[in-house]
């Protein structure tokens, strides 16, 4: 009953998108960081 519903892991989508680039992060913005984006209706 428990694992029928199991909620959403919360770094699911950050960890989907550094596994897509194969564990790369993505390219630095112009301060130098990368950020990871992800849309804000997902969850």
């Amino acid at each position: 009953m428990r694992d029928a519903t199991p909620a959403t892991p919360v770094f699911i989508l950050p960890s989907v998108q550094v596994n897509l680039r194969a564990g790369d992060l993505p390219p630095a913005a112009e301060n130098g960081t990368c950020y990871l984006t992800f849309p804000l209706n997902a969850l």
